[in-house]
């Protein structure tokens, strides 16, 4: 079988096309353009039918686990398919690490060390206890999102662009230096006793609620989680996912209510952003999470 790849103007990616068995995949041919280019590895490219001009309709997605022929129209001998460069990629494993690590480490930075005189502040620092069980609370909440991401999470798509490891680190690492500069600044005012218990047990109930969904759909056969999502009208991926990040976000908000940092709300706020932004590929972590 001959497989001529071109660029979406035209432009032949591979002179001469590539020679593959007749019984070859999508895998085969990732990897043999790869052979081919060294710069482009297989999670770097995308493979699509050609469309015919005019056409306003998504080009059709070669998935890397069919079989080459599924993609041939009458002629098993010849195949013509569209290469998209996607650019450097990290595994999403890579990027969430990344972007977790940050909140983690940098919290007990503000905790720990005498960063505010750095900033002018040279009298004695009181530590409020819920100072100390907000940075327990913190480092608790990334360490399990940590956690998940190597344990619990799969995949449906093995990596993301290397510019998301750039934006959602800046994301999480510049509110969480906001958060932790506030939480333990030395004129911190401690909220009452009451408020600080309600906030703290509200909130680890919505860490164990969100936690509770990715690991039953782990835990759960591939079977019976793809019926429940087929026959259930009323769930969704998207459902799903925003039930997930629905508990995450009212834990943030319940840590804000205990310690009443007015930045962890606009945390809060731009997650919904972010996520908003994020939505297929967070859809796709439940839809593998089997």
């Amino acid at each position: 079988m001959k497989v001529t790849v071109v660029s979406r103007s035209g432009r032949e990616v591979i002179k001469g096309g590539l020679e593959l068995r007749d019984s070859a995949t999508v895998a085969d041919l990732q990897k043999a353009i790869h052979k081919r280019t060294r710069k482009f590895y297989p999670s770097r490219q995308r493979l699509t039918l050609p469309l015919p001009p005019g056409a306003k309709e998504r080009p059709v997605v070669l998935s890397y686990k069919k079989s080459l022929k599924d993609y041939c129209d009458g002629n098993s001998d010849n195949l013509t398919v569209v290469f998209k460069d996607l650019g450097p990629q990290v595994s999403y494993r890579t990027l969430f690490f990344c972007e977790y690590l940050g909140p983690l480490v940098l919290y007990p930075v503000f905790y720990y060390f005498p960063v505010y005189e750095f900033f002018g502040y040279k009298g004695e620092r009181i530590i409020h206890p819920v100072q100390t069980y907000a940075l327990y609370y913190w480092c608790f909440h990334y360490f399990k999102r940590i956690m998940e991401t190597f344990f619990v999470h799969r995949f449906s798509h093995a990596t993301s662009p290397l510019s998301n490891v750039f934006r959602n680190c800046s994301y999480y690492w510049t509110f969480g230096s906001l958060i932790a500069y506030y939480v333990n600044h030395p004129r911190y005012t401690p909220v009452n006793d009451l408020q600080m218990k309600i906030g703290f047990g509200f909130g680890l109930v919505c860490q164990l609620a969100n936690f509770l969904l990715p690991y039953i759909a782990e835990e759960s056969s591939p079977s019976r989680w793809e019926w429940w999502l087929s026959n259930s009208k009323w769930v969704s991926l998207q459902y799903c996912d925003m039930c997930k990040l629905h508990h995450r976000d009212l834990s943030v908000v319940r840590f804000q209510r205990c310690d009443t940092d007015c930045h962890r709300l606009h945390f809060s706020c731009g997650r919904y952003f972010h996520h908003d932004q994020l939505g297929p590929c967070k859809a796709s972590e439940i839809e593998e999470a089997i």
